[in-house]
């Protein structure tokens, strides 16, 4: 009898470790996407806020800001951006009672720091129409010196950064798909705590903080604005308020990143508590260097535009508006913004 001839070529004997070598790598594959799926979604969830604790306030705010950059689609003519005194002097409602120009107020605490800013217009300019200006809006300290808690702004950029997500296999990457499997009960547990007062000075849990702002349209006066203003501290007359290296940079991103989608900004500095003795010589040479840059299109306004007196300022944070300076600092900026767009219809019409 001949022997037994197989009717399959040899090479055939290959392929069942193939497939599994196959299936392996897409399985691996699959697996990697899943996670880098994972973190975006985390993001998109929003788990900056904490779900073991009240949320500080500046957390709130924060999260409130990025959540509509990010999930609203409204078209607003003039976008406000910055540190806590444009929340708590910049207030789109009087603003377009001013102007008809609908506005919105992005401006989150200072220890975001201006990478938190960039991550917060940069959402806002995907996902909603192009305004017609961009109000930057900072007290002159920013510029010097980093608001704290800064393990608010590091875990912000953390969580919302745009940036690619480089995974890499170890045990902290699994828990990317551990938290997102434990979703559900982080909103559970994030909703036990969404009605607990967040501080004493905020007067406001966080969802009643949400509802507030939502109806300000982003715009909140600063804890220690709502008691009875009284004569605040004035600056030390030697104030002369340096930009350091790493400011100057920091701006320079926002500025280029408006300058990308074609947005003037008016970059306005918030009235301060400071006398006639001030040196803002350096500060103001700084300004002199914005509006001269290539970056976009920039409109400097200037501390000492204002001659806001202690009346109009908070007793527990001087550096903030009460709300009559919160007011009367909108109608400057309404009308200081009416005029920027108008000039600039007159110029397109000339040409």
């Amino acid at each position: 009898m001949p022997p037994h001839v197989s009717s399959f070529p040899a090479w055939s004997r290959l392929l069942p470790p193939l497939c599994a070598l196959a299936a392996i790598l897409a399985g691996g594959g699959a697996f990697v996407l899943f996670v880098d799926h994972s973190i975006h979604q985390m993001r998109k969830e929003g788990v900056f806020l904490p779900t073991d604790r009240v949320p500080e306030f500046v957390e709130a705010i924060a999260f409130h800001a990025m959540d509509y950059a990010a999930h609203s689609q409204e078209r607003n003519e003039v976008v406000f951006i910055g540190d806590s005194t444009c929340i708590a002097e910049s207030m789109p409602t009087l603003f377009q009672e001013c102007t008809g120009l609908r506005a919105y107020n992005l401006g989150t605490p200072g220890a975001l720091g201006f990478e938190g800013y960039e991550i917060i217009l940069r959402a806002y300019l995907e996902h909603h129409p192009k305004p017609q200006i961009i109000a930057f809006c900072l007290h002159p300290s920013a510029l010097s010196i980093r608001s704290e808690p800064q393990w608010v702004g590091d875990r912000f950029v953390n969580v919302y950064g745009s940036g690619p997500c480089v995974w890499q296999f170890n045990p902290q990457s699994i828990a990317p798909i551990v938290k997102l499997a434990m979703q559900m009960t982080m909103d559970s547990d994030r909703n036990a705590y969404a009605d607990k007062p967040m501080s004493a000075k905020s007067g406001h849990s966080f969802r009643s903080l949400r509802e507030t702002m939502g109806k300000q349209r982003g715009f909140w006066l600063w804890p220690g604005n709502y008691t009875r203003f009284v004569n605040g501290r004035l600056a030390d007359d030697t104030e002369s308020f340096p930009v350091t290296e790493n400011m100057k940079e920091g701006v320079a991103k926002i500025l280029r990143l408006a300058g990308r989608h074609d947005i003037p900004v008016l970059f306005r500095l918030s009235p301060i508590l400071a006398n006639g003795k001030s040196d803002l010589s350096r500060l103001n040479a700084w300004l002199d260097t914005l509006e001269a840059g290539e970056e976009c299109r920039v409109i400097v306004s200037r501390p000492e535009v204002l001659k806001y007196d202690r009346a109009l300022f908070g007793n527990e944070t001087p550096e903030h508006c009460n709300d009559r300076g919160a007011r009367e600092f909108t109608r400057f900026m309404a009308e200081e913004v009416a005029r920027i767009l108008h000039a600039a219809d007159t110029l397109a019409e000339s040409r």
